[in-house]
């Protein structure tokens, strides 16, 4: 059986993570059922942008200032330190 490729948006991301979003458990066991049965799973750049601009407009992130000093010292490493920072404060799968 040759199963299609899903897209997932950025509700679908934030359903996922974000626990007290209405669909969170239906969407968590989607999510597991397909990555059992080894699905590709794939979102776009755009997405991912719109998921961070969402994060930041819901969320209260006290150490924004840390984030900008951080991202003038080194700016390669702030998407990486920026999503430890966001999967500390949710459940990411």
């Amino acid at each position: 059986m040759n199963l299609e490729p899903v897209f997932v948006d950025t509700w679908g991301w934030m359903a996922l993570g974000h626990r007290r979003e209405p669909r969170h458990e239906k969407v968590q066991a989607c999510y597991r059922k397909l990555r059992a049965q080894q699905i590709p799973i794939y979102t776009s750049d755009y997405v991912l942008d719109e998921l961070i601009t969402l994060l930041f407009r819901r969320e209260n992130f006290t150490d924004s200032g840390d984030l900008e000093a951080e991202r003038q010292e080194k700016p390669l490493s702030l998407p990486q330190n920026l999503l430890k920072r966001v999967q500390g404060k949710r459940s990411w799968g």
